[in-house]
């Protein structure tokens, strides 16, 4: 009897300094900006687990958490995107209930011929073409997520007055190549 008392007091011993499981970290970027689609990455602990093109500028879907995580508290936030030039460009809303296994993004964006409507409420953004931190909640488990938001990167297209600048610009440098190569002394 001693011996089981024993045995079962160093299996609880060794219960208990087991390492727990660590928590993971969750970074989920929404972007806005590029060919105007929406694209969506997930990483974990700074790997990316899943990337998807979610579609046009509209989306209200619902997106699952990972490692079969438990939203530990209730959220409703919500974020009017403005241009540089103040005008209301992006409306992104995240609603979620403590105890489900996912939350609902609501996005929806200056499409042509479609007026947005301002959030009541909702917190203010200047797009920069930078990744800018929105919101950040926990799990149950203890895993962190931490959603951060893009609009109007830039792209790689020139404006066609830039264009214009560049062609006359290598026009330019070669017409004084050409001159110094004619001018140059020609060596027998």
């Amino acid at each position: 009897m001693r011996k089981s008392l024993l045995a079962m007091g160093a299996a609880l011993a060794i219960g208990l300094s087991a390492p727990a499981a660590s928590a993971a970290e969750f970074l989920f970027q929404w972007d806005d900006g590029v060919e105007g689609h929406l694209f969506g990455d997930t990483y974990k602990d700074g790997v990316l687990i899943q990337h998807a093109e979610v579609g046009p500028e509209t989306y209200s879907g619902g997106y699952g958490l990972w490692d079969s995580g438990i939203l530990a508290d209730s959220f409703d936030v919500a974020f009017n995107i403005f241009d540089a030039t103040g005008t209301l460009s992006d409306t992104y809303h995240l609603i979620g209930k403590a105890g489900d296994v996912r939350f609902q993004p609501l996005f929806s964006s200056d499409v042509e011929g479609v007026p947005l409507t301002f959030i009541d409420g909702g917190a203010s953004i200047t797009e920069t073409g930078l990744y800018q931190t929105v919101f950040n909640f926990n799990t149950t488990s203890g895993d962190h997520y931490t959603l951060q938001f893009r609009s109007d990167a830039g792209t790689a297209v020139p404006e066609p007055a830039t264009w214009t600048m560049m062609i006359g610009g290598l026009g330019l440098v070669g017409a004084m190549a050409r001159r110094r190569k004619a001018a140059a002394p020609q060596t027998a």
